[in-house]
């Protein structure tokens, strides 16, 4: 194929119940001129089987294999084979309205935009609901302009929008003139790679559209959790390695506040999203070393952007909440639900 204007990326890990709604939104783009490389990371149910299948059916459709590595491996490989104009990343479980890559195409190019960002619906998995999402852009931290950059937004550049790819837009020469690459980590591999895109970014933009729907409330989110119980110290490794290329760039003093935010709702995230062993472990980084080591203590409540991330922490420093966590073999919810006041009911 010549002339094409966007490449799709597809990591592909046992998602047969949903793959084929996800490739069949891609098929029926508007837009024709577009590649679909999907990356098959050693799934084990019939995921092959189907891509295998589509890729005979649409010759713009290839299948790259690759032992299960993860995800972020499975997006290099793609990156690496990848000739569009512009660059998507696209979650098997997950399918796009049916003109996304066109108005998105035609957005950026009119903004002439490094990274273009849109809304999502989520659908809910067991019910099939669609819901607003209002998580995914914070519109009240844009600035006014419709393009921007770190310059115009430094106290929350890591913060207006979840860091993740799928609602996103890269120019692609943009993407390989600053070599950005995911990191290879069993979980959150997509939050560096997004940290430093929007450090370089010049013309970022926002286009106000709901063009992906996003599948939550998943059975295969117990595989996340389950990864993220299993590797408890991979949110330091992500998180560290975004302070380092923010000092690395000069630009840690200008983001260091953005930086703190983004921090803090990732370690709460990550904690509450674990118990046993793992909870301890997160508890115990994030009270005594993390804290202080990412810029979060030694800041009052209104520093922080998500205050009740901000309570969950000042719960971490009462001890009786803590002795009774230490104590529990029970697993908390990622809902969070639990206060010290609930807490010391129990003790």
């Amino acid at each position: 194929m010549r002339n094409i204007k966007v490449s799709v990326i597809i990591p592909v890990y046992n998602a047969g119940k949903h793959l084929p709604q996800c490739l069949n939104s891609l098929i029926e783009q508007s837009l024709r001129e577009i590649e679909i490389l999907c990356i098959n990371d050693g799934s084990s149910d019939n995921s092959l089987k189907i891509l295998r299948e589509y890729a005979l059916k649409d010759p713009r459709i290839t299948v790259l294999e690759q032992s299960n590595h993860g995800a972020g491996t499975a997006r290099n490989a793609g990156l690496s084979k990848a000739r569009g104009k512009y660059l998507s990343f696209l979650d098997s479980d997950d399918y796009f309205k049916p003109t996304m890559l066109e108005e998105s195409y035609k957005y950026a190019e009119d903004q002439k935009a490094d990274i273009i960002i849109f809304d999502v619906w989520r659908i809910d998995d067991a019910t099939g609901n669609e819901m607003l999402s209002d998580w995914i852009i914070r519109r009240d931290f844009l600035p006014k302009q419709k393009i921007f950059s770190v310059n115009d937004i430094p106290d929350k550049i890591f913060n207006f929008s979840h860091n993740v790819v799928w609602n996103k837009l890269f120019r692609r020469d943009f993407i390989a003139k600053n070599n950005l690459k995911f990191q290879e980590v069993p979980h959150t591999n997509d939050t560096l790679f997004m940290c430093r895109a929007l450090l370089m970014a010049q013309r970022i933009s926002v286009l106000d559209k709901k063009l992906l729907f996003y599948r939550n409330n998943l059975k295969l989110s117990l595989t996340s959790r389950s990864v993220r119980q299993k590797h408890p110290l991979c949110i330091y490794s992500v998180l560290s390695a975004i302070q380092q290329e923010s000092i690395n760039s000069g630009m840690y003093d200008k983001i260091e506040k953005s930086f703190a935010n983004l921090a803090l709702s990732q370690l709460i995230f990550n904690l509450y999203s674990t118990n046993g062993r793992a909870f301890r472990i997160l508890y115990r980084n994030i009270r005594y070393k993390w804290s202080d080591e990412f810029g979060i203590s030694g800041h009052d409540r209104d520093y922080f952007y998500f205050k009740s991330d901000y309570d969950h922490y000042l719960d971490l420093k009462d001890t009786a909440y803590c002795v009774y966590i230490l104590k529990s073999s029970l697993g908390l919810s990622f809902r969070r639900n639990r206060c010290v006041a609930q807490v010391s009911s129990e003790l």
